[in-house]
This record gives structure tokens, C-alpha cells and sequence, in this order.
């Protein structure tokens, strides 16, 4: 069942994906949300092109843009958990490190994940892929337009001393990391990715950890948690060996943190 869904996910990620650049490309206008969160006609184009490619498998659909009109009598075990564009404030100041990601959440477990990075081209920009028990995948962007599955490679870099922060959002670096990990927020250096790339980094042990005290929600998390998974890394919550969980249709999530491959975990 699941292989037959990821060429549906990765044809809908690289169509979104298409139109983002589309509208990147121009000169967008950008409105602000309740919570003085940036939106574009990017970030609503593409959640309409996902969410129709997803529908036809019968799997309910939960997205950032779309999730007030989301509504379940009977929730789920099973859900798409799409992003159309993660950093949305990179997109918006044009760094080119926003993301689409898209989920499938299993039981409360991410068990297959699509992160693409559409204005990054090179690794570890591109499109990535991790599927729990299955492995991790990077393409280079102009191999994955094709979907030539033969460009399919797993990384094997050896993981880093180091620890991963927000580019954009500094609220979740300062004294509840100091204060919760201690000495550990401080070896080796630190470094700023924007939007979920920060996962892509530590599936392919680019940094040790990301960890993350600011609350975020579910389609911030579910395909760069699949990516760790994938890649024998792990994502817990702040107290070590409690697995991070998805609660859906409940799209909050706790402070967690994302631990590169053969990384042992905080003490």
C-alpha cells in the first residue's frame, strides 16, 4: 500500500513544488495570519495541488493552511500531515531555504516522509525521501523533475559534533536550552538552517542534534521526523528515551529533539 502511494507523493510534491518557484519568482504579495504568521498565494497554491493529488487515497488530509476546515467525527489512525511550504518566512525573504514537506502518520508515527527543498538544488538541498524500516533517499532537483528512480542514494556521511538551530526563530536558542541540557547546548558549533531542512542535516549527520523548545505543530515536524526515522536516527521529546508521538487530529507538539544516526542521546 505504501509503495504505491510515494509516486503519488512525490509527483504532488514536485508539482507544488513547480508552482512555488513560479511565484518565488515574481513579485508576491504576503498577507499575515491571526497568530502574524506571513501566508502567500505560494503556501495556498500549493496546499490546493497537494491536497487534491492525496484525496483519491482515502487517507484524510491535514494541512497548515487548510487545517481550520479540517473536521473528523472519528479520528483517524492513519493521516497526511502536508506543510506546502515550510518557512514561509525564508520564502518570504528570499533565502531560499523554505521547505514542502509531506507525511504519512501511522499510529502516531511518521512512517514515510517527503521533504523538498525547491530553490536548493545541490545537497543537501533537493528533494529527500525517508521511509521507517525502508531507508533514506536524496536527488539532486534536476534528477527528481525526471522521478528517474535510479538517481536514488543513500547518504553515508559520518555525523558531526554540533547542534542545529532556527534561522529565523532565536526564541528556542537561549536559556531553555542552557537551562534543560546544560554544558551539552554548548559543545561544538552551532549552526542556522531554516524551515525543515534542519532534519534533512541530521538524517544525513550533517550536526549531531536539533533540539527545539519553542512548540510547534504537526505538519512542522512529520516529514523531517520520517527522514530521521529512515535513517536510524532518532526524535524524542526533552526527557531522553520518550519518543516524539502525533496526537492527530491534535496538531500541537511538545519541545523536542532530533538526534543524527549512532548520536546517543541526552543523559
Amino acid at each position: 500500500m505504501i509503495e504505491s502511494w510515494i509516486p503519488i507523493i512525490l509527483k504532488a510534491g514536485l508539482d507544488a513544488s513547480a508552482r512555488i518557484l513560479e511565484i518565488y519568482q515574481s513579485d508576491f504579495g504576503v498577507q499575515y495570519k491571526a497568530d502574524e504568521s506571513p501566508v502567500t498565494q505560494a503556501d495556498l497554491e500549493a496546499d490546493r495541488i497537494i491536497r487534491e493529488a492525496l484525496t483519491p487515497t482515502g487517507v484524510p488530509v491535514i494541512t497548515e493552511e487548510s487545517f481550520a476546515q479540517f473536521k473528523t467525527d472519528k479520528p483517524s489512525s492513519m493521516y497526511w500531515v502536508v506543510d506546502p511550504i515550510d518557512g514561509t518566512r525564508d520564502f518570504v525573504n528570499r533565502t531560499n531555504e523554505f521547505t514542502v514537506n509531506i507525511a504519512l502518520v501511522i499510529q502516531g508515527k511518521p512512517v514515510l516522509g517527503l521533504l523538498i527543498a525547491p530553490a536548493l538544488s545541490t545537497f543537501p538541498g533537493g528533494a529527500w525521501l525517508g521511509w521507517t524500516d525502508h531507508g533514506l533517499w536524496h536527488w539532486p532537483m534536476d534528477h527528481i523533475w525526471e522521478l528517474k528512480e535510479a538517481y536514488m542514494q543513500q547518504p553515508s556521511l559520518p555525523a558531526k559534533r554540533g547542534m542545529l538551530a532556527s534561522r529565523s526563530d532565536f526564541r528556542d536558542s537561549g536559556k531553555a536550552m542552557q537551562k534543560h541540557f546544560g554544558a551539552k547546548a554548548q559543545e561544538g558549533p552551532t549552526q542556522r538552517v531554516g524551515s525543515s531542512l534542519k532534519f534533512a542535516w541530521i538524517a544525513a549527520g550533517l550536526a549531531e542534534w536539533y533540539p527545539r523548545a519553542q512548540h510547534l505543530s504537526a505538519w512542522d515536524l512529520a516529514a523531517g521526523h520520517a527522514l530521521v526515522l529512515a535513517a536510524g536516527g532518532k526524535v524524542e521529546e526533552w526527557e531522553p528515551g520518550v519518543p516524539l508521538r502525533y496526537n492527530l487530529p491534535k496538531v500541537e507538539m511538545p519541545p523536542f529533539v532530533a538526534y543524527a544516526p549512532k548520536i546517543e542521546t541526552h543523559k
